[in-house]
Formats: C-alpha cells, structure tokens, sequence
C-alpha cells in the first residue's frame, strides 16, 4: 500500500521509525514535511537516507513554539502522490492539515490522524472529537488519550496506540553498564524555554549541593532561548564549575558520553520522550507531579523506574535530589527496571507493529 505521511519537521529522533516503517512488508512510505522554525532547539533533517520525501514549506504564526502551522501546498503533494492512506498530524492547530483531509476525501483516500490527542489542560475537546469522527482511524501516543476520546463518545476500535518510541537498537551500541556508585552526573535532557523550568531546577541544585557527592554535576543537554539567563544564574550561585551546558545533541554517540555516567534523570517541567530516552539508557527518572506532561509520562512507575517531586517546589526537588544523590543503590535498582520497561514498550519495533495494525484495519 501507498502511504503518505505528513509531519511539521523531521526531527532526528524520529529517523529511525520512519526507516523501520519505510522497510515494513507491503508499505511504500512516502514523506511529506518542511524545516524548522527560525530560532527553535527542534532540528529538521534535510536529506534523510532511504525515504521517499516532498518537502514542504512551513509557515509559523505565533511564537515559538508556534501557535498554528500552516503547509499551504499539502493538499498538492496529495494529489500528486495519490497515496491510498494518508497519516497527518492530529492537531487543530494544522489548519492545512483540515484542507488535505476534504482533498483526501474527494480522491477515495484513507485518512488516519496521529498525534498526542487532547493534552492535559487543552479546552478544545469537541473539535478533537469532531476530528476524530471524521478520520479513519487515530493513532495516539498512549493509552491515557485514548480513553479520553472514547469517553467523549469516539467508536473505540478505530482508536489505537503507538507508544512513542526510542531507537533502543543503536543504544545498545552505545550503553555501557557503568556502576551507580562511580557516576557522577545528574541529568537534564530538553528544551531551554521557561516551560521546562530549568531555572528551578538550578536552584535546587544549589540548595542540595552542600550535601551531594563532591564530583556531582548537572549537566544540561539542550538548547533554547532561556541559556544565557540559566548560565548567568549558575555564576550567582557560583556553580560554572559544576553545571555544564553541552548544546543540542543528536547522535547516540555524543549523547551516550554524558548518560552512560548519569545517575539521576530530572524533569523540572513537563517531560517527553527524554524520559524514554533515560530510562533505555537505564537512568531513572525524578518528574514533577502536576505539569502537563506528554504521553511519555506513562513509563513512568513510581517507585519502580523513577520518582516524582512536588511541582514548583524547589526545597522537595532539593530534598529529592539529596536522598536520591546518596543512595546509588537503590537508583541502580530503578534503573535496571526502567530499562527492561522501555526495551519492553517503547521500541521502534513496537511503534511499527502498531502503525501496521493501524493500516490493516483501515485498509479492511
């Protein structure tokens, strides 16, 4: 079958599902997406090896992240492709994404949305609903979307999950068992936008340091416009020496270099998929309890492959990472599990067999 894709960017986490599925029998994948925003930390890959692409020109209204993006010629590569399923983004904020459906639909083509689905604190239920009817089929990122779509009244067999995955194929490559009691890093993997609250997370840094480990550092992987203000604050606090900012990071291999000696992954705002991320690595994860977190969330199982903190609260985030940053073994014990789970859950191979059943079912 001919299937055509449509996502915002391509970023480079995403590489590997699109290959896999591109190589999955009977499914001749085409791509159709544009380039990053200016002054976003996302990257877009340019010349993926092995897929079929139609570039597409993305507009950006809003800030950044933007509020609405438009792909004015996607209805175009539609019936230039003349796919028999389409997959789009499920979001109401992809306005071309409605005009690609009504062309779709005139030409006999399948339509399948994909997507987070309604997001913690999002008011719009009806028009999610109202897509959702329209489609073929959703595929959402976890359960929890799922059941808010048949709560709403969605036909539930036509709604299925593809957990969002990690490449735990090249991890392997690159994942070395290092013993807890001989790592020396605490972990930041995200954005650097105010959403992210980093800044909180620096302060409780500087509140625990007094009682951690001696060679402890926070190291922060990411970019975003708030960096310059996140280093002015560790000269205040006078930690240069022991929080370090790598910039964005792509490849296993350089990210590899700084997980491998982590013993603690934190989220001081909401999280995605670096809490896949850490956990196949086996570093568990400390969350905090009320952000509106991405589908991701539901890896985590407290007490079992990570913890959460009070929201907000820098003194619990400071008391977490000090009982936390003491006691190796009982983090070596979260993080075997974590990784046993994304290994089990959260593989490229898993996503795969999801979006296929997806397209059988259309398809039937």
């Amino acid at each position: 079958m001919k299937v055509l894709l449509q996502n915002p960017i391509l970023p480079p986490y995403r590489l590997a599902f699109f290959q896999s599925l591109s190589k999955a029998p009977g499914i001749d994948l085409h791509l159709a997406y544009g380039q990053s925003q200016r002054g976003s930390a996302l990257e877009s890959i340019q010349e993926p090896e092995h897929l079929q692409v139609h570039p597409l020109r993305n507009l950006y209204i809003g800030g950044i992240p933007p509020r609405m993006t438009l792909q004015p010629k996607f209805p175009n590569v539609i019936r230039a492709v003349r796919p028999d399923v389409v997959i789009a983004g499920y979001d109401p904020r992809f306005l071309t994404n409605i005009l690609g459906y009504f062309t779709a639909r005139r030409l006999g083509i399948k339509w399948i949305w994909w997507g987070h689905g309604i997001r913690p604190r999002d008011r719009y239920h009806f028009i999610y609903k109202k897509m959702a009817d329209m489609a073929d089929a959703v595929i959402l990122y976890g359960s929890s979307a799922k059941e808010k779509l048949s709560l709403l009244g969605v036909q539930n067999d036509k709604l299925f999950s593809a957990l969002n995955s990690i490449d735990t194929t090249e991890i392997d490559e690159y994942y070395s068992s290092i013993p807890f009691d001989q790592r020396n890093r605490l972990l930041y993997i995200g954005r650097l936008i105010p959403k992210k609250k980093v800044d909180m997370l620096i302060r409780a840094f500087a509140e625990a340091f007094p009682s951690l480990p001696r060679e402890t550092i926070l190291t922060i992987i990411g970019t975003g416009p708030t960096k310059v203000k996140l280093q002015s604050l560790c000269v205040d606090f006078g930690l240069q020496r022991n929080v370090e900012f790598t910039g964005s990071l792509y490849t296993q291999e350089e990210l590899s270099k700084y997980i491998n000696h982590s013993f603690l992954s934190v989220s001081p705002g909401y999280i995605g998929l670096s809490a896949i991320h850490s956990l196949a690595y086996g570093v568990p994860i400390l969350v905090a309890d009320n952000e509106p977190h991405s589908p991701e969330i539901e890896i985590l199982e407290k007490e079992v492959n990570g913890l959460y903190f009070e929201s907000n609260s820098t003194v619990d985030l400071a008391r977490h990472l000090t009982e936390l940053s003491n006691d190796k073994v009982r983090l070596s014990k979260m993080g075997a599990m974590g990784r046993a789970i994304a290994y089990e859950r959260f593989s490229v191979e898993a996503m795969v067999r999801s979006f296929q059943k997806t397209l059988d079912y259309v398809l039937k």
